[in-house]
């Protein structure tokens, strides 16, 4: 098996624990432990062999015995996917051999500063085991010190020194070994924080324009703007409502997935903002959050924009579509809602009359307000739509925007 697929397998049943879990990359977890384990595993066989050469037995193979552990942790991790239960034995391991080795060889300078090792494994145990095993297993490795700095001239009497040069290259070996051991580790550990922080700017860039993103992540707390001109078109697909009791769930998505990625395409060629879909409904605003000082024609473009890709889009779906959409320009006001799953919305009666003037057109038609045609100027083509009693607004003299004037 390739080892993407194995690592992909162990993920696919891993259960997070710990300051990982929130990674929502089991992945992650996978790799610290296949790094940690197997790392350790090995790190501890050329620990037990170094002893073996110099003649300290018991030390080789309380060191053989905690690789041994390592290894049984990995199976562990293999069968169960915990990877709590997995590096709470790797740590418990840990924190019994290494005093072990304090005793036997006789104190700090003798071992070669074994307890070097209880910072790696407070790092691990505090992103798998979560911030209280930090807390627990901190204040172990603190105990441990402390204790044996005042036992260290006894268990330095109470046995003989250890072959000249071995506790010179334990310290030496112990340095280097947990730096690359525990790099690995964090390196990794960074690498996939700064992808999930790459991850989230773009969610949070797909919901939000990025003027606001920006200010939301600088923590300003109420954002919301007045503007004295933008332009507001609210679209919706004719037909689309009676096709869905047609179509499964699927199709239904990828169909309406279909016609929006479109409408985006064509909003962002404009310079234009997306506000929000609701059902098959589209919003646009152009002047908002940055003023735009063609404004009214880049919705006005982005309005004939849609209603000419339509057909083209209906027969690409086997389905009779047409776009209704209603354009209007003045004031607003803009903010965002919410604290979870918040949104950026605008409000106002400039924003009520556009709602109002696309649910009053025609399929196939832009209605427009006055204001619309006396601010355009000679670029389009109007006609007049007459008067149209629009709901909590009343009587408004509507038009036909036909196209373009050149």
């Amino acid at each position: 098996m390739e080892r993407s697929g194995f690592v992909d397998r162990l993920a696919h049943r891993l259960r997070p624990s710990g300051s990982l879990a929130a990674l929502e990359e089991p992945r992650t977890i996978v790799w610290i432990a296949i790094i940690w384990t197997w790392g350790s595993a090995l790190n501890t066989f050329v620990i037990a062999g170094i002893f073996f050469v110099y003649d300290e037995l018991l030390s080789g193979w309380i060191a053989v015995g905690l690789a041994v552990v390592f290894l049984i942790c990995w199976l562990v991790f293999y069968w169960t996917g915990s990877a709590r239960l997995t590096f709470g034995l790797a740590i418990g391991a840990s924190m019994l051999a290494v005093p072990a080795f304090q005793v036997v060889m006789g104190g700090y300078a003798n071992s070669g500063a074994q307890p070097i090792w209880g910072i790696g494994v407070t790092v691990v145990a505090g992103l798998v085991l979560g911030a209280r095993a930090v807390v627990g297993v901190g204040l172990y490795w603190v105990a441990v010190v402390v204790t044996f700095g005042f036992v260290e001239q006894g268990l330095q009497a109470g046995r003989t020194p250890p072959a000249p040069g071995l506790p010179a290259a334990f310290f030496s070996y112990n340095v280097v070994a947990h730096l690359v051991l525990l790099v690995p580790v964090v390196f990794y550990l960074l690498s996939r924080l700064s992808a999930e922080r790459e991850r989230s700017e773009s969610l949070l860039l797909n919901v939000l324009p990025p003027t606001i993103a920006g200010r939301l992540k600088a923590g300003e707390g109420v954002i919301a703007d007045q503007f004295d001109e933008c332009s507001v078109l609210f679209a919706d697909i004719s037909g689309f409502t009676s096709h869905t009791r047609q179509v499964g769930p699927s199709q239904l998505i990828a169909e309406l997935n279909r016609i929006f990625t479109t409408f985006d395409g064509l909003t962002e060629h404009r310079g234009a903002q997306k506000i929000k879909t609701v059902g098959d409904g589209y919003m646009v605003v152009a002047g908002v959050p940055e003023a735009q000082p063609d404004h009214l024609h880049a919705i006005c473009d982005l309005a004939l924009d849609m209603q000419a890709v339509m057909s083209d889009l209906g027969s690409e779906l086997g389905v009779d579509l047409q776009v209704r959409i209603g354009v209007n320009s003045g004031p607003a006001v803009a903010g965002i809602i919410g604290t979870a799953r918040f949104s950026y919305d605008l409000w106002g009666e400039t924003v009520n009359l556009a709602s109002r003037l696309e649910s009053s057109g025609e399929p196939g038609r832009i209605q427009v307000s006055s204001e619309v045609v006396r601010k355009a100027g000679d670029r389009y083509h109007f006609s007049p739509a007459g008067r149209v009693d629009l709901k909590g607004i009343g009587q408004v003299e509507t038009f036909w925007l036909e196209g373009r004037a050149n």
